[in-house]
């Protein structure tokens, strides 16, 4: 799902050198390696941000959460972003206080400008009718703050404070809930009722959440600036004629979302895996043939994306179907770290951006239906979270695909920094 530019404050388009250690070599020997300036405020914004647990009960484990009706999809994918320390310590800042006594990132004045916002993006990226309003009976960055204090407070434990499963009617759930069932009003597929996506639930939380703030107040700009560094991915996309004229490009050409949408993998019984898969998607794609005003001949052009700037949490959401829409089954290997460096928009010895695999949420059934699980890291180690089951694995269990005959579908992988 394509996202509107929001542009990080105070970057420029130049490159710089980061300088990091050779394996073997004496201490003093370095290479000068390459980022944009882009990724240079990602990762600034991203490292100031607490990765701590902001756990206050004992027990430390996942929280089991219960189903009723199909809603596998939202509760799989509110484990993941519950399982992200750092999204967590972003929501849990919201309408708190600075030392001064002022409210940092504090509540819009006014519910119908949420609404407004969330209508404004998301029938910007469809073709229906937007609806004529969208009403909140809460702030969603708060409905979202309660949840997060809630799922890993104190409450509803066992004597020896391990957490116990949370009912469909609980408090916390039943406002989660009332937010998904209004703020869904402004996705496509809403008016026909249609099953709502798991990645397309995550995704309408999230720009909730961020529209809570009214980001262009000054002070409370670093909401914006937070969300960008975690969740949005930026390209550089260039056209080029077989003469090497730049060509325009379409209006609606993305150029930053949440995460990497769609990942192409290969048909049923061809081996592949997630890296393999990312290789492709960074190669230049050759598109149809076109008019070059400059060379003046009917030529195929060559889109180019490299990456200016990639999000400390990364989604991937592999793409289960194939060119005619038929179910790909294919179980991909799912790698437990990948390096995105190679593919960023530098001209030579790109540093390395490398991720450690978090989640991995699954889906049974068929395209139209069939159920959603979620295998997660908590502060303990992996769990597998089927709706109100809560199962320890381990690594090989979080990587395993497919998992329990469903398949691997969104994946979460997060940042790992360069030793200073």
């Amino acid at each position: 799902m394509a996202h509107s530019p929001r542009n990080l404050r105070h970057r420029t388009r130049t490159a710089a050198n980061v300088r990091y250690p050779l394996r073997g070599q004496p201490p003093h020997a370095a290479i000068a390696l390459h980022t944009t300036a882009t990724q240079r405020t990602k990762n600034a914004i991203a490292t100031r941000i607490q990765k701590d647990w902001p756990i206050t009960r004992i027990g430390r484990r996942s929280r089991g959460l219960r189903r009723v009706g199909n809603t596998c999809f939202r509760l799989s994918g509110l484990q993941a972003l519950l399982h992200l320390p750092k999204f967590l310590h972003w929501i849990l800042s919201h309408n708190t206080m600075r030392p001064d006594g002022t409210v940092q990132f504090p509540c819009r004045n006014n519910l119908k400008d949420v609404g407004m916002i969330i209508l404004a993006k998301f029938n910007a990226e469809c073709d229906e009718r937007p609806p004529k309003k969208l009403a909140l009976p809460q702030c969603p960055a708060c409905v979202v703050k309660h949840f997060i204090q809630a799922y890993w407070g104190v409450g509803n434990v066992d004597a020896n404070g391990a957490p116990r499963v949370w009912a469909h009617g609980h408090p916390e759930m039943g406002r989660l809930r009332n937010l998904d069932q209004r703020i869904r009003i402004a996705t496509a597929g809403a008016a026909n009722d249609a099953q709502e996506d798991l990645a397309e639930f995550q995704d309408l939380l999230l720009e909730a959440c961020l529209a809570s703030t009214n980001y262009t107040v000054p002070g409370d700009e670093a909401w914006l600036d937070n969300f960008n560094a975690l969740f949005i991915i930026e390209y550089n996309v260039e056209w080029r004629c077989e003469c090497s004229a730049l060509q325009p490009l379409a209006a609606a050409t993305s150029r930053e979302s949440i995460g990497i949408d769609n990942l192409s993998i290969l048909p049923n019984g061809t081996a592949d895996s997630v890296k393999a898969a990312l290789t492709r998607e960074s190669t230049p794609e050759v598109l149809g043939d076109f008019d070059c005003a400059t060379c003046r001949h009917r030529r195929p052009r060559t889109q180019v994306k490299r990456i200016d700037g990639a999000p400390d949490l990364l989604r991937i959401k592999i793409s289960d179907l194939t060119s005619t829409g038929a179910r790909n089954n294919n179980p991909i290997r799912i790698n437990p770290t990948i390096d995105l460096g190679t593919w960023a928009d530098v001209p030579q010895l790109p540093a390395p951006l490398k991720y450690k695999l978090n989640s991995v949420l699954c889906h049974g059934g068929g395209i139209t239906a069939g159920h959603w699980t979620a295998t997660v890291t908590d502060p303990g180690g992996v769990n597998e979270s089927n709706d109100h089951t809560v199962v320890a694995t381990n690594q090989a269990g979080l990587r395993a695909n497919p998992q329990h005959g469903r398949q691997a579908i969104v994946l979460t992988y997060t940042r790992v920094y360069p030793r200073s």
